[in-house]
């Protein structure tokens, strides 16, 4: 049987997660679902490996990765034969060990995952095998790691839960597999299903824990309605900071072209020349461009969150504040001129 850890563990794990990698973390912003070619599942021990390969490939989309990874099966080492490599060295396995296969990167770059040909297995237990073997070609890929080596292995299975594989985990591991035990791979579900406020994830859980996720869910939808309506107001207030700027320049342009040059104050003389050298090096221009296009980005993304919001606020606060001053500056200069 796996050994446990305990519920805060799991929850710290989700957290640190969830802190590190790229949001959405996925291709699709989903739990996994099994590919149409293994939909009716053999219950026998029999393995084709063109099948798991198929499988690892078709999770390696789902997760981001588009490079496949070799997947070979080999028969079960026993009496502790050598089963494998990680990058601490040889790993041996007892025998009636719960390790089902392993994932090594040898010469850099050079990744395979093993399978091993495990007696009284079904299909559903090598599905959950080649899950937590993808999940650490992913987590090799972002290069993450936990704090603590002793539990990198149960780490891998709550990063399968938080990326959505964590159904594969429920449906294949019990007392001959796997690092957690079932209730904790369910927690591990719950954290990620929260954390991510993915409704989808909550599909494999029940109960109260189905309906706390949902629950926080739609708070997650809510405050993602919310932030949309702040971004969509903040895009059209940078929208009308680049029409200042162009206002800005045109009048520049025709103080520059005329022949008559107002009297100004010292003060005002100076910071004309620190708008036209600004204007001629495109630095501010660029900044509203970059600005705008980073607003329209936020839009778009799923994932954004207060503090993205609050970061281009700020931004377009230092904008606005810039182009106000010169603004004041022009128009008097505009009034000192006159008409055009």
């Amino acid at each position: 049987m796996a050994p446990s850890i305990p519920m805060s563990r799991i929850s710290e794990m989700v957290q640190y997660l969830h802190a590190r990698l790229p949001k959405p973390p996925t291709a699709i912003k989903a739990r996994y679902e099994l590919p149409s070619f293994l939909g009716n599942e053999p219950q026998t021990a029999e393995i084709h490996p063109q099948h798991l390969q198929r499988l690892s490939d078709d999770i390696g989309y789902f997760l981001g990765l588009l490079k496949s990874v070799p997947v070979r099966v080999v028969d079960e080492p026993t009496g502790g034969n050598w089963a494998g490599r990680s990058g601490e060295g040889i790993v041996y396995q007892p025998e009636g060990s719960p390790v089902g296969g392993c994932f090594w990167v040898t010469g850099g770059e050079l990744r395979e995952i093993l399978v091993f040909r495990k007696q009284h297995f079904v299909w559903r237990q090598f599905f959950a095998i080649v899950a937590h073997e993808c999940t650490h070609n992913y987590l090799y890929q972002h290069r993450i790691e936990w704090r603590n080596p002793q539990e990198s292995e149960p780490f891998t299975d709550v990063c399968s839960a938080y990326v959505g594989l964590g159904g594969l985990l429920l449906r294949g591991y019990g007392t001959q597999l796997g690092y957690l035990p079932l209730d904790r791979v369910r927690d591990a579900i719950y954290y990620s299903a929260m954390q991510r406020g993915l409704r989808d994830l909550g599909e494999d859980l029940y109960g109260l824990p189905r309906i706390l996720v949902n629950l926080c869910a739609w708070r997650h939808d809510r405050k993602r309605q919310r932030l949309a309506v702040q971004l969509k107001a903040l895009h059209v207030q940078v929208q009308e900071l680049r029409g200042s700027l162009q206002r800005i320049a045109t009048t520049m342009s025709r103080v520059s072209q005329g022949s008559d040059h107002p009297a100004l104050s010292v003060e005002d003389g100076t910071k004309l020349v620190e708008i036209a050298n600004a204007l001629a090096i495109g630095e501010t221009e660029r900044k509203v461009d970059t600005l705008l296009r980073d607003t329209l980005l936020a839009e778009e993304d799923d994932e954004v969150d207060s503090v993205i919001l609050q970061a281009l606020t700020e931004r377009t606060h230092t904008l606005s504040h810039q182009l106000q001053k010169w603004d004041q500056v022009v128009q008097r200069l505009e009034r000192s001129i006159g008409p055009p």
